[in-house]
């Protein structure tokens, strides 16, 4: 039998309020639902675009699950062909600095080579 229960913060605490955790609780065990994600994205080209005081650059990436996308970064830093991007768990790095990437889709291999160049 499975069963979720919900556990809230205190009431007077604004902070604890938004806080919960969703517990799956089967025959007795307690089980966590949470697990690490740990996905790497290989840099295939990149095209810088926009002005001189403000470029940006998008990104065609192999993901080790086999999806491509078409990636941004938010601060607008250009990626090298040929270097890594890093997902360890909700946090993305470039040569072991964080990174915030725009939200992207993952694709087939033909319909990211289209995408990419139609920019």
């Amino acid at each position: 039998m499975l069963v979720y229960r919900r556990l809230m913060g205190s009431q007077n605490d604004a902070r604890e309020r938004h806080k919960f955790s969703c517990i799956a609780v089967v025959e007795g065990m307690m089980m966590k639902t949470k697990k690490t994600v740990f996905i790497e994205g290989d840099i295939l080209s990149s095209s810088c675009h926009g002005q001189a005081g403000q470029p940006f650059c998008i990104h065609r990436v192999r993901f080790s699950n086999g999806k491509y996308a078409i990636v941004r970064e938010a601060s607008g830093i250009c990626f090298k062909a040929g270097e890594v991007i890093q997902r360890n768990d909700c946090e993305w790095f470039y040569n072991l600095t964080q990174i915030h990437l725009l939200s992207f889709e993952y694709l087939e291999d033909d319909e990211s080579r289209r995408q990419f160049l139609e920019y």
